[in-house]
């Protein structure tokens, strides 16, 4: 079964050391072997493969929002949403999102 090619993925990849070879990876799995496809974006991590799931700021990174409006989340009323705002990428010096909302005439909006 193939991936969804319309999503925009983000491969979280480790190495368990700063000095580590490719071959050595996470400490389990080759650093090579870590993402399906060269299609999206890669954060490279030094974690070992156990640790990994503690790693609140690649999973963040990973769940971003998206910034293609055809894949916006949809927030419905009366909701109060939080999220976590960060650059894309290396060279990515500023974040799109997109967050299609649908309110009331008189619904008040706001951002902090």
């Amino acid at each position: 079964m193939s991936l969804p090619g319309n999503i925009p993925y983000v491969w979280i990849t480790s190495l368990k050391a700063k000095n580590a070879s490719v071959s050595d990876g996470d400490g389990v799995v080759r650093l090579d072997r870590q993402y399906l496809f060269p299609l999206g974006d890669t954060l490279l991590t030094i974690s070992s493969h156990t640790d990994e799931t503690s790693n609140v700021y690649a999973l963040m990174r990973g769940l971003d929002e998206p910034g293609d409006y055809n894949l916006a989340y949809k927030i419905n009323q009366d909701i109060i949403m939080q999220g976590l705002l960060h650059t894309r990428g290396i060279i990515s010096i500023k974040t799109i999102v997109m967050i299609l909302i649908s309110i009331n005439l008189m619904s008040p909006v706001q951002a902090k």
